[in-house]
């Protein structure tokens, strides 16, 4: 999953996420809860994209653009001065398309693997009982009922 020199980076995530906690736990209602929370997901950005921890590189860009989606995510909620506004209304929908893309993506990502091995497995089973390729189904059956094992 990471490559072998950042064998630790779930420290950097774990403390990603508790920076995040203690930002959203003491700056709660303090004019400072914005600038934290940028500060927190600009400086995990960088580091993202500094060290690129993932051995396969979409799996590198897919957690940069959902931390970028979530910095503008972010941003975009906590402009609530401008709420009502059409243009508040497109930029809001936009940020959705963005995370239902890249939820997409990453549910793609995580998917692939899945379907490989499963088309392994298939594979297998038709090498181990030979291919059915063509034959109609009650042919199949006969002949893996002929099959002693």
């Amino acid at each position: 999953m990471y490559r072998p020199e950042l064998w630790m980076w779930h420290a950097v995530t774990i403390a990603r996420m508790l920076s995040l906690s203690f930002v959203a736990t003491f700056f709660e209602d303090t004019a400072y809860f914005s600038g934290a929370v940028n500060t927190v997901l600009l400086i995990t950005l960088i580091i993202q994209e500094r060290y690129r921890p993932y051995k396969d590189r979409y799996i590198n860009e897919i957690t940069t653009m959902s931390m970028v989606v979530l910095f503008l995510g972010h941003n975009v909620f906590s402009a609530g001065a401008a709420e009502g506004s059409i243009a508040y209304a497109i930029l809001l929908w936009s940020v959705y398309a963005l995370n239902v893309i890249m939820f997409a993506l990453f549910a793609l990502i995580l998917a692939l693997p899945t379907l490989r091995l499963l088309r392994m497995i298939v594979a297998s089973f038709r090498k181990k009982r030979g291919s059915t390729r063509g034959k109609k189904v009650h042919e199949v059956e006969a002949e893996w009922a002929d099959d002693p094992q």
